[in-house]
C-alpha cells in the first residue's frame, strides 16, 4: 500500500513509496515544556506517615483478624506478582493506541506533508504533498505514468522538492 515497484517499457525498475515520517524541525518537546515545570513547596509543619493511617492496633488479636491478614497478604502478593503487571501492560497499550490515534490525525485532519518518492539506480524524484487522501490520488498518477514510460515532468529531482496544495 505505501511501497510499490513497477517496471517502466525501457525496463527500469521503479520504487514509489509515501514517506510518512515527522519532520524533526523546531524544538523538541523537553526544551518546549522544560519552563512549566514547577516544584512543590512542603510544607515542614504536616507531619504524615504510614503509621497515621492506622486506628487500630494492627496486631491481630484473634483467629478470624489472623484470617483475614493472610487473606490480604494473599491478595496483595497476587496483585503485586500478576495484577500490577496486567494493568501496566494494559495502560502501555492504551498510551500506544493513543499515541498511534494522534499521529493517524495529524496526517488526515491537519493535513501534514507527505513525501512521494519515485526511485530508480540512476534517477531519484520527490514530491511533497499535504493530506493523506491527495498523497494517495498523487502516487497512484505517478506510478501510472512511469508505468506508461513518461518522464517525472513537472515535478522536482533528487536536487530539489516543491510543495502542492
Amino acid at each position: 500500500m505505501l511501497i510499490t515497484h513497477i517496471t517502466d517499457p525501457a525496463g527500469k525498475t521503479w520504487l514509489v513509496s509515501l514517506q510518512l515520517l515527522l519532520s524533526r524541525q523546531g524544538i523538541g518537546l523537553r526544551e518546549r515544556f522544560i519552563g512549566r515545570l514547577s516544584k512543590k513547596q512542603k510544607d515542614p509543619n504536616k507531619k504524615t506517615g504510614w503509621a497515621n493511617f492506622f486506628t487500630y492496633s494492627p496486631i491481630p488479636d484473634s483467629v478470624d483478624d489472623l484470617r483475614l491478614l493472610l487473606i490480604f497478604i494473599v491478595i496483595a502478593i497476587v496483585f503485586t506478582f500478576i495484577g500490577w503487571p496486567l494493568l501496566l501492560v494494559i495502560a502501555d497499550l492504551i498510551w500506544l493506541l493513543l499515541v498511534l490515534l494522534g499521529a493517524l490525525m495529524s496526517f488526515v485532519i491537519l493535513k501534514r506533508p507527505i513525501t512521494i518518492s519515485a526511485k530508480n539506480r540512476e534517477e531519484t524524484y520527490y514530491w511533497k504533498v499535504r493530506g493523506l487522501a491527495e498523497a494517495r490520488k498523487r502516487k497512484q498518477e505517478i506510478v501510472l505514468a512511469l508505468s506508461r514510460g513518461e518522464k517525472a515532468v513537472g515535478y522536482s529531482s533528487s536536487s530539489s522538492s516543491s510543495m502542492s496544495a
